[in-house]
């Protein structure tokens, strides 16, 4: 066979490869969106059996595992992506998240997020977890400094006002905590939205002279 003829056909392949990959790809989204974790893992692991260069497929499975619980998969999807590109902001926090999840160490989920964020500053699921971290490790200006960036990010993230008054608390400023605990309770009437939650703390918060 002629060599240009034979490398076409090879070219052709791979196109079609990736086309089906691709396809496999967006029904494993319409089964991730739907929450059918099973359904989608089995056409992401297709896909990557099409093209095993779909980083997204994997960050897929990455995801899933760790909604599964099985977090050393998860870390080992996400290691797999960061070995093709060390700069995989998602990849970089879908790591750490599944690492304190399985109780692996924090210090390791703290650098792999502050690269992420040297990334892609605008992830705020990775500033409200480093948050977390800083707040359980008593580095309180550290977590001041990720909650406060979160609410220049998106003002109406609940979550981060939550933990920002949980953080006043554990320095001690009151005050501080009731305002802002006030704040996240209009904000969770509003969009009915961590209501639960946010009773708890205002239950605690009453109990404070």
């Amino acid at each position: 066979m002629n060599r240009l003829v034979l490398i076409s056909l090879l070219l052709l392949a791979a196109c079609g490869s990736s086309e089906e990959a691709i396809e496999l790809y967006r029904s494993g989204m319409k089964e991730f969106s739907a929450r059918k974790l099973a359904e989608a893992e089995k056409c992401f692991l297709m896909a990557i059996d099409k093209d095993p260069d779909l980083l997204n497929a994997r960050l897929m499975l990455c995801k899933i595992y760790y909604y599964n619980g099985d977090f050393k998969s998860a870390v080992d999807s996400a290691d797999f992506i960061l070995d093709e590109d060390p700069d995989h902001a998602n990849a970089l926090y879908w790591k750490a998240r599944s690492l304190v999840m399985s109780g692996d160490g924090n210090n390791g989920a703290v650098d792999l997020l502050t690269r992420s964020l040297e990334i892609d500053g605008h992830n705020i699921q990775a500033r409200l977890l480093l948050g977390m971290i800083y707040e359980k490790n008593s580095q309180y200006t550290e977590a001041l400094h990720q909650y406060l960036a979160v609410q220049e990010e998106e003002e109406g993230i609940i979550a981060a006002r939550g933990n920002l008054a949980l953080l006043y608390r554990g320095m001690g400023v009151y005050e501080r905590y009731k305002s802002e605990l006030a704040v996240a309770e209009r904000m969770a009437e509003s969009s009915g939205k961590s209501i639960k939650r946010i009773k708890l703390l205002k239950d605690e918060a009453e109990e404070i002279k």
